[in-house]
């Protein structure tokens, strides 16, 4: 009985792990706003992007650390670094996909 509950467990929480997925590249591009209520307040693709955010990768214009992350991939792309970023494949706009975090 134990198990079943665990397996139960598992498979129910299989779709909120399948929404992040890791995508690894350099940095093609980073596109910025400086103010207002866009969807896109930071805007990066890869040389080659995945199949499934074939526009890149966006951070919302109201995250708190929208200049934090923005350092971090304008010196990932000054030194050439690979970077991989973690996004939530279900916030998909016109095949963008939102970032949630990045590694280098």
């Amino acid at each position: 009985m134990k198990l079943k509950v665990i397996a139960l467990a598992l498979l129910m929480s299989a779709p909120s792990f399948a929404s992040h997925q890791v995508f690894c590249g350099n940095i093609k591009s980073i596109r910025t706003w400086g103010s207002g209520s866009d969807t896109y307040g930071i805007w990066v693709e890869y040389e080659s992007n995945p199949a499934s955010c074939s526009s890149g990768f966006y951070l919302q214009h109201n995250v708190e650390n929208k200049n934090l992350v923005f350092s971090q991939l304008l010196t990932a792309k000054s030194i050439g670094a690979n970077v991989c970023i973690q996004a939530y494949m279900e916030a998909n706009i016109f095949n963008r996909c939102r970032l949630n975090t990045i590694t280098h």
